[in-house]
């Protein structure tokens, strides 16, 4: 059966199969959630705060900042090193390109408007690459992270302050709270002891016992109204920093964003420049150049061997290179079914002695 996840399966394993230069550019973009991301939604808030840990919502949204920070510190810590990787792809792509040429001196220099004047040009706008890259790099690493590790210890501190300040209250009022449940247990008892008529002495007075608990209550009540009273302080102090964290976080955004659109604009107005001289230039200069500076040897033709066909060289006149005789001679030549014929050829005596056969006195000649 053909369902859409069997499809969406199917074409995850197709990209996957996919050779690395197959990928389409429709096919690399930024997903808008992750797995991390899916798993936000099994979170939940705590219902009260004072505890200074996990149950409590304040201590939560701290731990929050601090997770969101360190999120950013990863994302802005991976695109400098992505920045700065590009910067040394750039800079070797640049190296292919060779400016002067080898064969430069038979073109225009390189700073006029010829063909390695365009190398030059596109080199340059490679470099600046390089260099707007590297400039990108280096404000993510001394602005952008330098500022979200003070965030974030800026955070943590204002989370380890706020639970130093909750959780010994916190602390004191769950013990009363045993204290107290077990004071009220022991007047339960002695109470139910007085009424059964026991005549038997019991180890404390009631009276006693509930002079006790009304005074761990009152104590009890005091610890919760210092610690109400200090979750409304700290309440009121997370009140004042998490807006300064709103404004410090969108400001190391900005300056990335800033830098990157400054960096990526002066490559644009770099790129439309040169791309303006390049369509100005003559496309006849390059030859008219050639013509200038190499026209005095383009009418002299090249011999083989560089030298006239009657001129002399080595071993021209030796004795051996002679003919003794030469002249027609007949040769008999034979046939199919045995016969034969008489043919006139030139035969030529060297004086090494050999004998050499041409078909006519013009074949010795070439």
């Amino acid at each position: 059966m053909h369902t859409p996840g069997s499809e969406q399966i199917g074409r995850s394993r197709s990209l996957k199969r996919r050779s690395p230069g197959a990928v389409r550019k429709g096919d690399i973009r930024i997903v808008s959630g992750s797995a991390e991301g899916a798993a936000t939604g099994e979170f939940t808030p705590a219902q009260s705060m004072g505890s200074g840990d996990n149950n409590d919502v304040c201590f939560q949204r701290l731990q929050a900042w601090q997770h969101m920070v360190e999120n950013y510190q990863e994302y802005f810590r991976s695109m400098a090193a992505a920045e700065r990787d590009l910067a040394t792809v750039y800079a070797r792509v640049g190296d292919i390109l060779k400016v002067p040429a080898d064969e430069g001196v038979l073109l225009l220099a390189a700073d006029s408007d010829g063909v390695q004047g365009i190398g030059r040009r596109l080199k340059a706008q490679q470099q600046q690459m390089v260099e707007a890259h590297c400039a990108i790099s280096d404000t993510l690493k001394h602005g952008a992270l330098a500022e979200l590790n003070r965030l974030h210890a800026d955070v943590v501190d204002m989370r380890d302050t706020y639970t130093g300040a909750v959780h010994g209250l916190h602390s004191q009022l769950t013990q009363s709270r045993t204290v107290i449940a077990k004071r009220t247990q022991l007047l339960d008892a002695a109470i139910a002891a007085a009424h059964s008529g026991h005549t038997q002495e019991v180890a404390k007075d009631p009276f006693i016992i509930n002079l006790e608990v009304a005074a761990l209550l009152r104590k009890h009540a005091d610890t919760s109204s210092q610690l109400h009273a200090m979750c409304v302080a700290q309440h009121a102090r997370l009140g004042e920093f998490e807006p300064q964290l709103v404004e410090r976080l969108g400001a190391v955004v900005s300056e990335f964003m800033d830098v990157a659109s400054t960096q990526y604009k002066q490559l644009r107005l770099t790129a439309k420049r040169d791309m303006s001289t390049i369509a100005c230039m003559d496309g006849g200069s390059e030859w008219a150049h050639f013509q200038q500076t190499h026209g005095h040897v383009v009418g002299a033709t090249q011999d083989t061997m560089g030298l006239a066909t009657d001129g002399e060289y080595v071993g021209k006149h030796s004795a051996w290179v002679r003919v003794l005789r030469q002249g027609v001679v007949a040769l008999k030549e034979h046939g199919p079914l045995f016969r034969s014929t008489w043919q006139s050829k030139y035969g030529v005596l060297t004086t090494r002695g050999y004998f050499h056969v041409f078909r006519s006195q013009g074949d010795v000649v070439r």
